[in-house]
């Protein structure tokens, strides 16, 4: 006896599921399916049980019970097909601004992450920031899981610029062509990562900040950006933005704060970011 009741707590969790998630309409489509086939095996487990008991009825039953499965799946197929189409992106993706250079070049960055590494003190150029807004245009709070961006190169292909990673220790500005051994701290705290890290977007609300990156070649002096971003459950949105020419002010759209510590950093390990050897 018990385990027949098994398809009916499946059911039961199932139709919980769709209306926790209610608000994530593909999940709540999938969950709902499934909580009426669980739903229906119950019922002819209880049926068979008690009120079918010759063998050929029992079959017309299971026979029925497939049909009927299988007609709900391809109707919760087609359904989730059209609210996926139909259903608006979950994200607002802005690249407000810009600041950096459109060249890879062999040693140069316009900013320089420092850490520490099996070489003692290390840098890594990040030719290019980015100031990157995302708007939660969900109507339950969400969290970014991954996002990625990429921009167009001299051939007019789009390459993924790789992410400089921060958070590993100092930031430092010196434009191409400075003085490394002066190198101007940056605070880090307003960074893009930073303010993703760990939290959850509140409904319509923004996160924005600076994102660094290296690039992987020359791109396009006023390229777009094509940006990706996903959550922790699986929304995920792609929008191309950024129409930079050189009258954009990053400072007053990106405000970029410089502490007062300065640094020679000219005797640090050099590595590119995107250099897939150990770090320790």
């Amino acid at each position: 006896m018990l385990v027949w009741t098994i398809p009916l707590a499946i059911g039961f969790i199932l139709a919980f599921v769709g209306v926790v998630y209610s608000s994530y309409r593909w999940v709540a489509i999938v969950a709902t399916v499934g909580a009426v086939i669980a739903f229906l095996a119950y019922f002819l487990f209880l049926a068979e049980w008690h009120v079918w008991q010759d063998r050929a009825t029992r079959k017309r039953a299971r026979i029925l019970f497939v049909a009927l499965s299988g007609g709900i799946v391809v109707a919760g197929a087609i359904w989730v097909y059209k609210v996926w189409t139909n259903t608006p992106e979950p994200y607002s993706i802005i690249a407000a601004s810009q600041l950096g250079s459109n060249k890879r070049g062999t040693r140069s960055g316009v900013f320089w992450s420092t850490y520490k590494s099996k070489y003692g003190d290390t840098m890594s150029p990040a030719q290019l920031a980015i100031y990157i807004e995302i708007i939660n245009l969900q109507n339950v709070p969400a969290a970014i899981d991954s996002y990625s961006v990429e921009a167009l190169n001299a051939q007019n292909q789009w390459i993924r610029l790789t992410r400089v990673n921060v958070g590993l220790g100092d930031l430092f500005l010196c434009f191409e062509g400075g003085d490394l051994r002066h190198a101007k701290k940056v605070d880090t705290k307003n960074s893009f990562d930073y303010l993703l890290e760990n939290k959850t977007l509140p409904p319509h609300e923004p996160v924005k900040g600076s994102a660094f990156f290296e690039l992987p070649e020359d791109i396009q002096q006023t390229t777009p950006y094509r940006i990706h971003v996903e959550d922790a459950l699986g929304m995920s949105a792609t929008q191309i933005s950024g129409d930079f020419g050189p009258s954009k002010d990053y400072v007053k759209s990106a405000p970029l704060n410089l502490a007062a510590e300065e640094r020679d950093i000219s005797g640090y390990y050099f590595r590119f970011f995107s250099d897939k050897s150990p770090l320790w």
